[in-house]
This record gives structure tokens, C-alpha cells and sequence, in this order.
């Protein structure tokens, strides 16, 4: 069957156009129009992103915005991303989660294509993760991480009558610990916030 004929006659030029051409180019027009309205859109709309004194203004493409979904999900799924609640919460279980975090956002950077990374914008969104990542959580693990699991190591078995929070307050630096912890908290909290406003969820 062909789509297109072109044949010229007595007449002139006749133009026939099969059905399934026809079909094609009304499903071409409403995927280029689907493209302009609900993603091309983004590419204009300026957020500002961070936290604290660390905010970054950025005109995301439909490719930032997943990264930032990817993040978003990441965070808000996970302790981290949740206000510490001291008369519950471990801190070895918020510990983990931060580690499990580090891992996973160290991938959503890997797999940022290549060409995208001269994009400016794009430019931003890894600043930012690479300054959480490094210049937020990698230095308190460095710092808390052995620590917690040592004293969960040596004295875990000293005190069985005690609850698990219970116990963890028990460790000699505890008050410095928790204040840094509950810092870091705000700060992943706010991130996730302007994360959340960046790819316009606003039903959570």
C-alpha cells in the first residue's frame, strides 16, 4: 500500500494521501503540541533551590527536573529527609540512612548524560548535590559514623535494661552529636522543600 502517490495526467499534478499518512501526521501534531505545553514549559520557569544561605536560582530542562524527582523521592522516602524526633529516633538507624543516601545520590549524579553536563543549569543541580554530599554529610559520617558503632560495639551489653534511645544517650558526646545531626537535619529538610517546589508537587 503506498502512502503517497504523485502521478501527473491531462489535469496536472494529482497528490493521493492513504489514510495511515494522514493518521500519522495528526498523531505527529499532537505529540509536538503535548511537548510545547507540559514540557517545554519547564525550561522557563526559574526555582530557587538549597538551603540556608546556599541557594542556587536555576531554569530547570525536563531533564533536570528528573534528577531533582530522583532526589526528591530519595530524600523524603528515607529518615533523613523526616524531623528528627530525639525521643525516638536512633541515631545509628538516621546514620545508615545517610549512608544509604550518599550512595544513592553519588548513581542519580553517574547517570547524567554526558552532553548535558555544559548545560549551566544542569551545572547547578550537581554543584549542589556535590556540596550536600561533601561539604554536609560526607564530614559528619567521617566524624560520627565510627564512633556511634563503636560505642554500640562496647557497650551494647552493659546496658540491656535500658531502651535503645535510652542507651544511645548514654554516649559521652551525645549533646554535640545530636546538635550537629539536628543542623544537617534542617538542611536536608529544606533542600528536599526546594527540590519539592523545583518539580511543582504541592499535593504533599
Amino acid at each position: 500500500m503506498n502512502v503517497l502517490v504523485i502521478t501527473f495526467n491531462n489535469q496536472g499534478l494529482i497528490i493521493q494521501i492513504s489514510h495511515v499518512l494522514v493518521i500519522i501526521i495528526i498523531l505527529l501534531f499532537f505529540i509536538c503540541f503535548f511537548i510545547k505545553k507540559y514540557i517545554g514549559r519547564y525550561k522557563f520557569e526559574e526555582s530557587e533551590i538549597g538551603w540556608g544561605g546556599f541557594k542556587l536560582k536555576i531554569k530547570p530542562s525536563f531533564e533536570d527536573l528528573q534528577v531533582a524527582y530522583k532526589l526528591w523521592i530519595e530524600i523524603s522516602t528515607r529518615k533523613l529527609g523526616n524531623k528528627i524526633d530525639k525521643n525516638h529516633d536512633l541515631i545509628k538507624k538516621i546514620n545508615e540512612s545517610y549512608y544509604e543516601f550518599f550512595k544513592i545520590a553519588r548513581n542519580i549524579l553517574k547517570e547524567i548524560p554526558v552532553e548535558k553536563l555544559t548545560n549551566k543549569e544542569t551545572q547547578k543541580i550537581i554543584s549542589l548535590l556535590l556540596d550536600i554530599l561533601n561539604q554536609e554529610i560526607r564530614p559528619y559520617l567521617t566524624k560520627w559514623h565510627p564512633e556511634i558503632e563503636k560505642w554500640y560495639r562496647d557497650n551494647l551489653e552493659n546496658y540491656k535494661n535500658l531502651t535503645p534511645v535510652e542507651f544511645e544517650q548514654k554516649f559521652s558526646k551525645y549533646n554535640e552529636l545530636m546538635e550537629e545531626l539536628l543542623g544537617l537535619n534542617q538542611k536536608i529538610i529544606e533542600l528536599n522543600n526546594s527540590l519539592k517546589n523545583l518539580i511543582g508537587i504541592d499535593y504533599v
